[in-house]
């Protein structure tokens, strides 16, 4: 893709404090809401025979929602990070990143016992274990992200350096100017962005795929037992939905990327 040469962009350590900004005032909020009010309004409906099963249905979406917002966010923000700047100046954000996951479960240890009342031992470490578990599964698949971003955006600057000089390749300032942004297509497989940002969707939709099959097993779903079609539908949908949410976080990336490349270049004009 042709580059913008008359845009110029911000210096690396403004970008740097807007994608920190970013993380700090978008995705640890969303996780205030996800585990100090929806969650414990979620618990408390949940329990509640008396209630219809459409508000528990409607706030356990809102749940999920809110993490897939998060992981979005923080992924894109990452990824135009590596690709603008280097990990040395966004390590402030790639920890932000990277610390979310327990931010959210501590808050959720916290604010447990205001809503299911004091645990006794064992059901402290229950849940402990349990929000390790999955704190942990979470890192990891921020660990896996990021690598693949890193692994990609290097290779694409050394292609550069190589086919460019670098002298030309590289502002007054040291950032790398982006000749990624507009995007041309839906996917160009030349382009650092969309590849990182693909990579992202595939890796959080297998893990949201695989979590959603142990949960079919744990409850019981057996194929070879389903006799109905709104037992075919209930089954597949939920694996079909999971596929189209990775396809709208693809491109939900892909917007993160156009703002923050939009006020990357419009506050320095």
């Amino acid at each position: 893709m042709e580059s913008n040469t008359s845009i110029s962009l911000l210096p690396n350590e403004l970008l740097s404090k807007k994608l920190t900004r970013i993380i700090l005032f978008f995705a640890y909020p969303a996780y205030v809401l996800h585990s100090c009010l929806v969650s414990p309004i979620f618990t408390v409906l949940d329990s509640d025979a008396s209630i219809e099963r459409i508000f528990p249905i409607i706030l356990h979406y809102t749940i999920v929602l809110l993490d897939l917002f998060v992981f979005f966010l923080s992924y894109a923000v990452i990824i135009y990070g590596l690709c603008r700047l280097s990990f040395k100046t966004i390590r402030t954000a790639v920890i932000l990143s990277f610390a979310a996951p327990v931010f959210k479960y501590l808050l959720k240890m916290l604010v447990s016992p205001f809503v299911d009342g004091i645990p006794t031992s064992d059901q402290f470490m229950q849940d402990l274990f349990s929000y390790i578990v999955s704190g942990t599964l979470e890192l990891i698949q921020f660990v896996i992200v990021f690598a693949i971003a890193a692994s990609i955006m290097k290779k694409y600057k050394l292609k550069q350096e190589t086919l460019k000089k670098v002298s030309k390749r590289i502002n007054a300032e040291g950032a790398y100017d982006l000749n990624v942004i507009p995007f041309n297509k839906i996917y160009d497989k030349e382009n650092p962005l969309q590849r990182c940002a693909l990579w992202a969707t595939i890796v959080v939709t297998v893990a949201r795929l695989i979590s959603l099959a142990i949960n079919d097993v744990n409850s019981g779903w057996i194929l070879s037992e389903m006799n109905q079609i709104n037992q075919y539908l209930v089954f597949f949908g939920a694996y079909i939905a999971e596929l189209i949410i990775g396809i709208i976080g693809y491109f939900f990336m892909l917007y993160i990327f156009i703002h923050i490349y939009t006020k990357d270049s419009d506050e320095e004009n």
